[in-house]
């Protein structure tokens, strides 16, 4: 039953998303403002996109797409910021597939050949 919750859970946290950061040009909108509680909102949702691959993983519900060191919260909006600024097309889709897309190329995980 425990398990069953989890999923549930995950798949919520993975279709469903927070007013404030709807799509990928929402969230870069909220990461590279200068107002305070925008900042937050942004560190927060990259931190949890990246607590939900953890969990994911951890939970064996998918594999590894991303292998990130221990990093402060400031430099994970730093990876997302980056990578959103070299794109040479308007970011579309949604924020969580731009958060995963950035730290999937900064940070991807070996490729198991077995």
């Amino acid at each position: 039953m425990r398990h069953f919750a989890f999923v549930v859970m995950a798949i919520t946290v993975l279709t469903t998303q927070p007013a404030f950061a709807k799509s990928a040009a929402e969230l870069a909108k909220t990461c590279q403002s200068l107002v305070g509680y925008l900042q937050v909102s942004c560190l927060a949702y990259i931190g949890g996109a990246l607590d939900s691959h953890r969990h994911l993983v951890a939970a064996a519900i998918i594999p590894p797409i991303i292998c990130i060191p221990e990093l402060k919260d400031v430099d994970r909006k730093v990876v997302v910021v980056d990578w959103m600024k070299r794109q040479k097309h308007p970011l579309s889709g949604t924020a969580i597939d731009a958060i995963y897309k950035a730290f999937s190329e900064r940070y991807p995980c070996p490729v198991n050949t077995k």
